[in-house]
């Protein structure tokens, strides 16, 4: 008998509230590196500077879309793409205050590692998911670094 997918809609990235003095704040920065970079007479890094600065304007000045996730007998469906379940080599849910994510490692491919923003969704019933098809959990596991900073810095 088929198994009921689990599915949940959720942003593709974490939505950060963003006050006028965080972007005093990242504008400064990003001049200081500029001015750094005019001093040095490191041209391209003032290029790269100014170029990632308005392509980071220009993602984030819309919010996150929202994408479909299912897990269902055929396996992991994130947005239009399907991982089977035997392409998944283990997972583990993050949990801090105000949000959770499940994170996802493959086996092989271009995309090795999968982050999915978790909504309403039962952690309990997630992890049943996996475990049911001889997934392993990664129990313990931490934040890294540069999710942490960039969580903090709101990036």
């Amino acid at each position: 008998m088929p198994e009921t997918p689990l599915s949940w809609i959720a942003p593709q990235r974490p939505q950060h509230d963003r006050s006028t003095r965080w972007y005093v704040a990242a504008a400064s920065v990003v001049a200081l590196l500029v001015v750094w970079g005019i001093y040095s007479h490191s041209w391209s890094f003032v290029a790269v500077m100014v170029l990632m600065s308005g392509v980071y304007a220009m993602v984030h000045k819309e919010p996150p879309s929202q994408t479909a996730i299912a897990l269902s007998d055929g396996g992991l469906q994130f947005g239009t793409e399907l991982f089977a379940w035997d392409m998944v080599k283990r997972f583990w849910i993050l949990s801090l205050p105000g949000w959770q994510e499940l994170h996802v490692d493959l086996k092989k491919g271009m995309m090795r590692h999968l982050k999915v923003q978790l909504a309403n969704v039962s952690v309990d019933e997630i992890r049943a998911a996996f475990t049911a098809r001889g997934i392993a959990e990664l129990e313990n596991q931490k934040e890294h670094f540069l999710d942490k900073l960039g969580r903090i810095c709101k990036i």
